[in-house]
């Protein structure tokens, strides 16, 4: 296939309806494309341990796991100088398999990978439209 600008701008519109569909899914109108970038690589690479996600994303390892608690169940922040918990959006889950209890193997949610496919669904649909 040749890469003409056509080409690109198709590429780039069909992003942008994935995205946009994502928002309306999620309710998240700030996620971040590291964030897409980890969901994705979920869904193509099914469970993978989260030491090898930070090479597999381009995503510094400490910005994995902020990302996987925001994605997952949520995590605590210091909001007006009071620790309070902020819930995540339920796309990922974590957890420690019973053989090797010093690694953390990351997946999609069956909500995750729904969301996904859903918005993928919705962003082929309006460009065939």
């Amino acid at each position: 296939m040749e890469f003409t600008k056509h080409n690109i701008e198709l590429a780039l519109s069909a992003v942008a309806k994935f995205e946009e569909a994502l928002v309306r899914l999620t309710g998240d109108p700030h996620m971040p494309m590291q964030q897409l970038r980890l969901l994705l690589c979920l869904y193509s690479n099914g469970e993978t341990a989260q030491q090898n996600l930070p090479e597999l994303t381009l995503v510094e390892k400490s910005a994995v796991s902020r990302n996987v608690q925001k994605l997952g169940p949520g995590t605590y922040a210091t909001v007006d100088g009071k620790k309070t918990f902020q819930p995540g959006l339920g796309l990922v889950e974590a957890h420690r398999p019973p053989e090797n209890q010093r690694i953390s193997l990351v997946r999609l949610t069956t909500k995750g990978r729904a969301v996904l496919e859903e918005a993928a669904r919705q962003a082929l649909q309006s460009r065939s439209v």
